[in-house]
């Protein structure tokens, strides 16, 4: 964290880091160059309601945090955090060290864009779990082939969607088909065409629905919360898009296009180079490390260190055959 902030926060601003609330990562993201408001960070929700569990063991409080934290709405979330009271009123004094803008959409301002937990960096942890336990050099080899692998496997996937005609990336047509669905049934009413100001009214179906939303498109604003949230637009905004003949897909945000998530993974890698290769240095002075002889080895691999916990997908054991052998 130390060499991000003096090499890259440096050179832009807007970097923003989601964490599990390490010790470590929260004293690097406190020092002066990685304050708000230039860099940000926020805590992953599935650590943090983890964390909570562990302290106030009462049934369904995980979901309930869970369910706190993706509210996108500042009255849907108070509605949720008194229920949470209610079932566990220590929850006040567990959550004053922790500010709301750190694990809740509702108060985000917008800057996770919707992710909420750092299941990128655990699926690459586990990707790499037997390359973790090799020696140094293997291990920044198949480290470096991984992430060869890593971003071809991308490169293909993203020629393929444009390929196809698509413009955005998979998760932002899903929004948006689920948000296109929904429009049909909200009625739009236009109060200001030079403003873009709009009020909408959701179809109502049994106790859910009726709810009325103002939707400012010169502001790029949503009463609901989504289209701020996710640079995505809400049901909402398709509809009075709809209404007034406009190509709602111009205000997707540039993140989700494909063509700039392309450029994510444009960079080219070369192989290792070996003995005999021009690229191979001719002086290395690097320093010769040799194995300290008053350190006893014992035999076998080293015993992990790790603590497991319950955030560990662990594979269950298998159990031994007991049964006696036919005569």
């Amino acid at each position: 964290m130390d060499r991000l902030r003096k090499f890259v926060a440096p050179k832009r601003h807007g970097i923003f880091v989601i964490s599990d609330r390490h010790s470590g990562i929260l004293a690097a993201m406190q020092k002066s160059g990685w304050c708000e408001p230039h860099d940000h960070h926020r805590f992953c929700v599935r650590h943090l309601a983890a964390n909570f569990i562990a302290t106030h063991r009462k049934s369904g409080l995980k979901d309930k945090v869970v369910q706190l934290a993706y509210q996108v709405h500042p009255k849907k979330f108070e509605l949720l955090w008194n229920q949470l009271i209610t079932i566990e009123p220590r929850t006040t004094d567990w959550f004053e060290t922790r500010p709301v803008m750190k694990w809740s959409l509702a108060f985000d301002e917008g800057k996770r864009f919707g992710i909420m937990t750092i299941n990128h960096a655990e699926s690459w942890n586990t990707a790499i779990l037997d390359a973790r336990k090799l020696p140094i050099t293997s291990l920044v080899k198949e480290l470096f082939g991984k992430i060869v692998e890593y971003f071809d496997k991308r490169r293909v996937a993203i020629a393929l969607q444009s390929a196809n005609g698509q413009m955005f990336t998979k998760f932002a047509n899903q929004m948006l088909r689920r948000a296109a669905t929904r429009a049909s049934g909200h009625h739009v009413k236009l109060f200001d065409r030079e403003t873009w100001l709009f009020q909408v009214v959701t179809r109502k179906v049994g106790l859910k629905g009726g709810n009325s939303h103002t939707v400012r498109i010169k502001e790029s604003t949503c009463t609901c919360g989504k289209w701020q949230t996710y640079r995505i637009m809400c049901s909402h905004l398709i509809a009075c898009c709809v209404n007034i003949k406009l190509k709602y897909e111009m205000f997707v945000g540039d993140w989700y296009k494909l063509e700039n998530v392309a450029k994510v993974y444009g960079g080219k890698f070369e192989p290792i180079p070996t003995k005999g290769d021009p690229r191979w240095p001719l002086e290395i002075n690097f320093a010769k490390v040799t194995h300290d002889k008053s350190v006893q080895k014992k035999k076998g691999r080293r015993k992990s260190t790790r603590l497991k916990n319950e955030m560990d997908n662990q594979v269950p054991c298998k159990k031994k055959n007991t049964s006696s052998a036919a005569p």
